[in-house]
């Protein structure tokens, strides 16, 4: 399976799992495009959980589609006999057709929980008042700036026990995702220093803090970069151990023990990456000459003829950046002789595009 996972590949999983899986169309997008449910598991706590809200972001749906395949392949979790899980595997299907964060209208669904002005977030808000969550799992994926602590490795994940309120206070349901996140956090050893803590200032507008307001222990996962991995397919494998985690400890309910100290060890996420830095370039900017400078690649996502393309965009350049790069890159003789001109956002044409 390719990161760019269309609605396409959703139907074709539903139909491939007829009689398997109790999928049901809950609803149509923007474009009338079916969003699709399904609820498992026969147990008491009932646990919510959506993903690819934001079209562009679809590590996590690949992770719950492994999930639901070894489901139907009569993998025994043993976690089912005490929870009931409620699955969206996919919240946009207009925004992950065009693999961009936004829905069919060009708004941010994340940014719409309190105003529901969109079907899918009608969809979402009716699924959570009529199945009545007692956990919440909200799962997403970030972008490849991101290291787990200043200096530290690429966050490869990152989670967040979203602020119920403005001044971030930690009611009991806040605390309990709190610790939920400490001990899965434990799980995921092969991760160390490449697990962050995702930004916590309090927004009434995104989905994960309204409902932290209800009441519900809410998480957020975050799907962020593993080293070489820019198709995500390690880091698929590590949100699909993090969810597995996180059902065993919520139908066992062992992690009470995990304190706000353990929660807050988790590394801040910080923008420290950029994905290319080609060292020793020579640039002519306004005017002015400057010789052995580094120069910051950012890849651009672009999907074209399906295929998902890296476009690599000018960033900045200095002579010694605040930056590190996931990958680096010292030029040839014969291009350091070539001119090439560009403005802020434009392509740069010398570096050749990667195709995912």
């Amino acid at each position: 399976m390719t990161r760019y996972t269309p609605p396409d590949t959703i139907a074709r999983f539903v139909n491939a799992t007829e009689g398997k899986l109790p999928f049901k169309v809950i609803g149509t997008s923007v474009a009338q495009l079916s969003i699709y449910g399904l609820e498992i598991g026969s147990g008491s706590i009932k646990v919510l959980l959506w993903s690819q809200m934001h079209g562009n972001e679809s590590s996590t749906t690949r992770a719950l589609l492994r999930f639901l395949e070894a489901y139907t392949q009569e993998v025994r979790y043993s976690f089912l006999e005490k929870l009931t899980l409620y699955i969206i595997p996919q919240l946009s299907p207009d925004g992950a057709a065009a693999f961009t964060r936004l829905n069919g209208n060009g708004v941010d669904l994340n940014r719409d929980a309190e105003a529901q002005t969109q079907p899918e977030s009608k969809v979402l808000a009716r699924i959570f008042k009529d199945f009545q969550p007692d956990y919440a799992l909200n799962l997403h994926g970030q972008r490849t700036i991101f290291a787990a602590g200043e200096g530290g490795k690429p966050a490869t994940l990152s989670f967040l026990a979203p602020a119920a309120d403005p001044k971030r206070t930690i009611p009991a349901q806040r605390l309990v995702a709190m610790q939920l996140i400490a001990a899965l956090c434990d799980d995921l050893s092969g991760l160390k220093g490449a697990i962050g803590r995702y930004d916590d200032s309090y927004n009434a507008h995104c989905v994960g803090d309204r409902f932290m307001s209800a009441g519900v222990p809410t998480l957020l996962f975050e799907a962020g970069h593993y080293p070489e991995d820019y198709q995500r397919n390690r880091t698929t494998d590590w949100i699909y151990k993090a969810l597995l985690s996180c059902f065993d400890h919520i139908a066992q309910q062992d992690f009470n023990h995990k304190s706000i100290a353990d929660y807050e060890a988790i590394p801040k996420n910080h923008k420290g990456y950029v994905d290319l830095i080609v060292l020793d370039v020579s640039l002519q900017v306004d005017g002015k000459y400057y010789t052995h400078q580094q120069l910051a690649v950012q890849y651009e996502e672009r999907l074209q003829d399906d295929k998902l393309l890296l476009i690599p965009v000018f960033h900045r350049f200095g002579s010694e950046l605040p930056l590190r790069g996931h990958r680096y890159k010292t030029l040839q003789n014969e291009e350091k002789s070539t001119f090439w001109p560009f403005r802020v956002g434009e392509t740069v044409d010398f570096l050749e595009n990667i195709t995912i």
